[in-house]
Formats: structure tokens, C-alpha cells, sequence
């Protein structure tokens, strides 16, 4: 009896582990399509402001973290 209390916690336990893991993969496809989307765009310059946009915002916050640089 006290088996199968045990394995079912371990079934318990395992679906648990398999949620996380694809919440964390989802995660992960998530940005790679967004990076590889600003990719493409700056690539193709049909949205060069959105990319300057984005690299302003890169530049702020690297300034930021980093007094020296200025």
C-alpha cells in the first residue's frame, strides 16, 4: 500500500518537474523569436527607427550600469 503512495507522489512530483520545464521552454522560444524578429527587421531596414529606438534603449541602460562610460 504504502508503494503506491509513494509512486503516486513521485507522478506527482514528475508532472510538476514536466510544467516547469515546459514554461521554461516556452519562455525561451519566446525570445529567441523576438531577437531573431529585431534581427530580420534591422536587417531589412524597413523598420530602422524601431531598431535605433531599441538601440537608444540599449545605449541608456549600458550608460546607466556604467557612470564610466560617460
Amino acid at each position: 500500500m504504502t508503494g503506491m503512495i509513494v509512486f503516486f507522489h513521485r507522478m506527482q512530483f514528475c508532472a510538476m518537474a514536466v510544467i516547469v520545464i515546459v514554461i521554461v521552454i516556452v519562455i525561451v522560444i519566446v525570445i529567441v523569436i523576438v531577437i531573431v524578429i529585431v534581427i530580420v527587421a534591422s536587417m531589412l531596414g524597413t523598420s530602422a527607427g524601431f531598431a535605433r529606438g531599441v538601440q537608444r534603449i540599449a545605449h541608456k541602460v549600458a550608460s546607466e550600469k556604467v557612470p564610466v562610460a560617460k
